[in-house]
């Protein structure tokens, strides 16, 4: 790209799936389980996805929909191989439980460490889960009247005015 910068997997897609929605007339429930089984199910036999990346959840929603739709992936996607499925532990800093995906056999949960190997503070954290990583410790910044994410993890953005930055880098 004319930067020198590539990733470790530069011929890969990501490819967001939108499983929740904004309340509407008062609706108290945008997060209904049957739209994120579908999305999980989209994002395998639609997409051909290889991978499952999961940072969202909570230790309190469970679903035997939603459980299914990850076994499925985990068993059925990329033509029966099975998909692989990572999930976030949860940034509860909860040391009981971690997010219900997690807990799904068949899913690789990961928890948060900071650069110096500690858990971070947000992280949850139990005998359930799969491995650690470096991540967390974001705060945001303030250049020019706008806020942008500054911390240990770098990731991906959206390009041109709908990322953080209102171009296609942020350095």
């Amino acid at each position: 790209n004319n930067k020198g910068i590539v990733g470790v997997s530069p011929n890969s897609w990501i490819i967001p799936i939108r499983i929740q929605k904004k309340p509407q007339n008062g609706e108290a429930n945008y997060m209904k389980n049957t739209r994120i089984a579908r999305g999980i199910k989209k994002s395998w036999s639609q997409f051909s996805s290889d991978i499952l990346n999961n940072s969202w959840g909570s230790t309190g929603l469970s679903s035997d929909v939603i459980i299914d739709a990850y076994v499925r992936a985990a068993t059925e996607g990329r033509g029966g191989k099975g998909c692989v499925v990572v999930a976030s532990s949860g940034n509860d800093y909860s040391s009981t439980n971690i997010n219900f995906i997690g807990n799904i056999n068949q899913v690789i949960a990961v928890g948060g460490i900071k650069g110096n190997g500690i858990r971070g503070e947000y992280s949850n954290y139990s005998s359930s889960l799969n491995i650690v990583a470096i991540g967390g410790g974001v705060c945001y910044v303030q250049t020019n009247g706008e806020y942008y994410p500054k911390g240990t993890i770098r990731t991906i953005d959206r390009e041109g005015s709908h990322g953080y930055a209102n171009g296609n880098y942020y350095e």
